[in-house]
């Protein structure tokens, strides 16, 4: 186990600069990989490599990439391809994002509100994973980049995750403070092990004191005593936000003023002064009690109307969050339009990967951060991220099948041709991602 944090350490290195990669930067090491920037086609990319190149750290980096194909989210940088040659060694060739760790964010001293959407952002993307069988097992600060444009996450390194509960290796580097006990113990672990992580998460963006009844369920010892899953964490953490309404009981206050009249043997102006003041007293009542009947339905009105407000501000906000969603919609399907018959044209998958690459992702992703990096209040803010998400997956699932339908110049029998359609293209060409059985 790893008893120290990582952090992003920017340094520069020497490395071989031959091929089509340029500018490199070591961003980050780890105890079993290294993370380089590097210029390729004026576009910064991040190159993810082993640190010892043994047949088991190349191994864990085949399989993260393989399982990284299977993830298609705005919080978790999109991976390109596998490379087995570039100027650093075999490497994971992914989206690169100008950021920094969470513990860097918080030095910042942001707004509860931008505290509470970073949060958000966590919470959807381990919920993403989780329902597509995959346990982190590595949740901490120095693997959440917040980018320093729109501060929004990216959930990084799934080095260490299992899927369906597959373990690789049982040579955990995860760090302690956030690691749950069976992950400690090397035991089994589910989406639960996850969940106290990201109670220590939620304990280091808000303190120990605020949402403390949800953090602590999150970091029970006993897994069975936490939240099932992410869905249910989500609910709970949402219900503490709400501000609780003041209901006010208005009840209907009758005045039962007794009127006794002794009429005795007295005179008839004793009886005429008995009744002058019992009528006077009579009425003094009822004139206090039409005050407060008026005060008490002026606050009912009061109340009603401060409802029918909040009614119509959240009929406005889902109008205009509809109305975002409806226009990013619009957007990508012009894009995805306008993007097929160029793909089309292309013969074969490889060159059709490189005009999906130019023509569709990096616009996709050009269009995702301008519906996303506009302020929202916590709730339009996390609607919008979802819908965005989930249209982008199924729109680029929709063009990558279209790209691995086409077949591959790697087929033609011809070798002096393959290696023509290579030098061509410039890099090691794309291989369609085929599941393993």
């Amino acid at each position: 186990m790893e008893n120290e944090s990582e952090t992003f350490k920017p340094v520069t290195v020497a490395v071989d600069f031959s091929g089509s990669y340029t500018d490199f930067l070591l961003l980050r090491e780890t105890s079993s990989a290294r993370l380089y920037r590097a210029s390729k086609a004026g576009r910064y990319v991040l190159l993810k490599t082993t640190k010892d190149n043994s047949g088991m750290s190349i191994a864990m980096l085949k399989r993260e990439y393989e399982m990284s194909l299977t993830l298609n989210h705005y919080h978790i940088p999109y991976v390109f391809t596998y490379e087995q040659s570039t100027p650093v060694g075999p490497a994971i060739v992914m989206e690169y994002v100008d950021g920094r760790s969470l513990n860097e964010f918080l030095a910042e001293k942001p707004s509860l509100d931008s505290r509470r959407r970073v949060f958000d952002q966590i919470l959807a993307v381990v919920a993403y994973i989780h329902k597509n069988g995959i346990v982190h097992n590595d949740i901490k600060p120095e693997n959440i980049l917040i980018s320093r444009i729109n501060n929004d996450v990216k959930l990084l390194d799934f080095g260490l995750s299992d899927k369906d509960a597959h373990y690789l290796t049982h040579a955990l580097g995860c760090t302690p403070s956030y690691a749950s006990p069976e992950l400690l113990a090397q035991g089994d672990v589910d989406a639960r092990s996850d969940i106290f992580s990201l109670g220590r998460i939620m304990q280091l963006i808000f303190g120990a004191k605020r949402y403390a009844k949800v953090s602590t369920r999150c970091v029970a010892n006993n897994r069975d005593d936490r939240y099932d899953n992410v869905d249910q964490l989500i609910h709970h953490w949402r219900q503490c936000q709400k501000t609780p309404r003041i209901v006010l009981i208005v009840a209907a206050i009758a005045l039962l003023l007794p009127l006794t009249f002794f009429v005795g043997r007295q005179s008839v102006s004793s009886v005429d002064e008995a009744l002058t003041e019992s009528y006077n007293a009579l009425r003094d009542s009822l004139s206090m009690a039409s005050q407060e009947t008026r005060m008490y339905k002026a606050q009912v009105d009061s109340i009603e109307h401060q409802r029918a407000l909040e009614k119509a501000a959240i009929d406005r906000r889902n109008h205009y969050r509809d109305s975002i969603c409806k226009s990013f919609d619009d957007c990508v399907e012009k894009l995805y339009n306008k993007t097929v018959p160029i793909i089309k044209k292309e013969r074969f998958t490889e060159f059709a990967m490189a005009k999906y690459t130019q023509e569709f992702m990096y616009t996709m992703f050009d269009i995702q951060k301008a519906f996303t990096s506009a302020k929202y209040d916590p709730e339009v803010a996390s609607y919008i991220t979802t819908h965005v998400s989930s249209v982008s997956s199924s729109y680029f699932d929709k063009a990558l099948n279209l790209v691995n339908s086409m077949p591959s110049f790697r087929e033609l029998p011809d070798e002096a041709e393959v290696q023509f359609y290579i030098s061509i293209l410039g890099t090691e060409p794309y291989r369609p991602y085929v599941p393993q059985e």
